[in-house]
């Protein structure tokens, strides 16, 4: 049996805003921004997972969410560069992260006494050629 050439490690939010004086409605709109950081001499990849949500109605879609996370995944010693990350890497690690994304904007739109934020499952597979995209090595 092969052991998977990856493994999640860790994830935190780094940034977050949410200004409720911009929710019009409940009808939103989200936008996910992923980007990644290979780092070739300890073989960790960095997802930044960038999540806004705004009023889909409103024309200047100021968002009122907005939060940055950050996860951390290790690979096995045969990713020695980042083209030898493996194709499946890139989905998998964002539908890793998502869960986590979507509990931490449900339990703060809950805090704010507001009615909850609660993201659906999503198939993110279109997010994984935006990421490869804006990955980079150092």
């Amino acid at each position: 049996m092969n052991q998977a050439s990856f493994k999640f490690i860790n994830y935190k939010v780094v940034n977050f805003s949410f200004n409720s004086d911009n929710i019009k409605g409940e009808d939103i709109s989200i936008k996910l921004d992923p980007s990644g950081v290979y780092s070739v001499n300890d073989k960790t990849f960095t997802l930044s997972f960038n999540f806004y949500a705004f009023n889909k109605q409103e024309s200047h879609n100021e968002h009122f969410v907005y939060c940055e996370m950050q996860a951390d995944f290790k690979f096995s010693d045969d990713v020695i560069n980042l083209e030898s990350i493996p194709n499946y890497f890139y989905p998998n690690c964002i539908a890793i992260v998502f869960p986590y994304l979507r509990s931490f904007i449900s339990s703060l739109t809950i805090q704010a006494n507001l009615k909850p934020i609660i993201l659906p499952t999503m198939n993110l597979t279109s997010l994984s050629n935006p990421l490869q995209q804006n990955t980079t090595q150092r």
